[in-house]
């Protein structure tokens, strides 16, 4: 079995979208929104790398 979000990074950026946006929603885990924002860029990097590859 693998992971889907390593193998799909759009997939796992969206999901880390989403998680932002909840985590932005209460105190308890407001804090944990940067977190999601910073693994967000980091997939979409992922998906930029993958392209160029493509490309060369």
């Amino acid at each position: 079995m693998y992971d889907d979000a390593g193998v799909h990074p759009d997939f796992a950026a969206h999901i880390c979208k989403d998680g932002r946006f909840i985590a932005s929603r209460s105190k308890v885990t407001a804090l944990l929104a940067r977190n999601f924002e910073g693994a967000e860029a980091a997939f979409r990097a992922v998906k930029r790398k993958e392209e160029q590859l493509k490309r060369a």
